[in-house]
């Protein structure tokens, strides 16, 4: 579950964010200060992507489908644990 979460935050890291990227930093007047005020955005973003460049990675899951999976996780594990319960409940002297 953990690793769906961070595939979750990897991917939405990856979004491009269009304040950021619609004016090329190469026009900017303040390039140097642009790359400043945003460094920690833009590192984010390249080591976001650097992430799923890997050749393990032959397709990027959508955040719904990341969704959907996590949610049938859920509710297998709400599933086992009532079941875990009934039978704690049963084995419990009375």
């Amino acid at each position: 579950m953990r690793l769906k979460s961070l595939l979750c935050e990897r991917i939405s890291s990856t979004i491009p964010k269009p304040d950021l990227y619609m004016k090329p930093i190469a026009r900017r007047a303040t390039a140097k200060k642009f790359l400043e005020e945003h460094r920690e955005e833009i590192t984010l973003h390249k080591a976001a992507k650097q992430a799923f460049d890997t050749p393990e990675l032959q397709k990027i899951p959508r955040i719904k489908e990341l969704s959907k999976e996590y949610a049938e996780v859920l509710s297998e594990k709400k599933r086992f644990s009532d079941s875990m319960a009934l039978v704690l409940a049963a084995l419990r002297p009375i």
